[in-house]
């Protein structure tokens, strides 16, 4: 959303600047044309020391032009982020992210695997491993692997059985004796 200062670098009809969209969601390309503006005429060319100069046409075609508040011309244009709680803020990268991004409630084991020390790589593992989302043989298995390939699809530290996130981290007697040690 752009905030109105000067009007020079926010577009007329594009940029959403009033509370109702971009106008150019009411005002029609032919409307823009026939009154002499271009596409990218931009807010302070609408308006003068005495405020609007909307066309006449326009203003009974579109009465809210009219609730329009005009322009201070003290400050300039700024770019802001509406929030998800509808609350706007300086436009940043970050404000743009945390608006958009999925929620999820944080899980319990959140700071054993991410702490000012950890190694990322490990903690990425770790936290992969803890949300069974490692590729494991039983999931690769899914990706249509044909058999007749003679691929043993066996856990690679004990060759006993085929490698699950079960067997890899409860089961495996190799895999114990190193979590043992751990």
């Amino acid at each position: 959303m752009h905030k109105v200062g000067d009007g020079n670098r926010t577009l007329a009809w594009y940029d959403t600047w009033t509370d109702y969209g971009p106008l150019s969601d009411y005002i029609t390309h032919r409307d823009i044309a026939r009154e002499g503006y271009k596409k990218d005429t931009k807010v302070a060319e609408l308006v003068n020391s005495d405020g609007w100069h909307w066309p006449h046409a326009w203003i009974q075609k579109f009465p809210m032009l009219m609730n329009i508040r005009p322009p201070d011309f003290a400050r300039n244009d700024l770019i802001c982020w509406r929030q998800y709680d509808g609350k706007l803020v300086d436009f940043s990268t970050k404000e743009a992210w945390e608006s958009l991004r999925p929620r999820a409630p944080k899980v319990e084991w959140y700071y054993l695997v991410w702490f000012p020390q950890c190694i990322p790589c490990h903690s990425f593992i770790v936290w992969l491993m803890m949300g069974e989302h490692l590729k494991t043989q039983d999931k690769m298995r899914s990706w249509d692997i044909p058999v007749s390939q003679n691929v043993t699809l066996l856990c690679a530290l004990c060759g006993i059985q085929p490698d699950t996130h079960d067997h890899l981290f409860f089961k495996c007697p190799y895999a114990n004796q190193v979590w043992k040690k751990v």
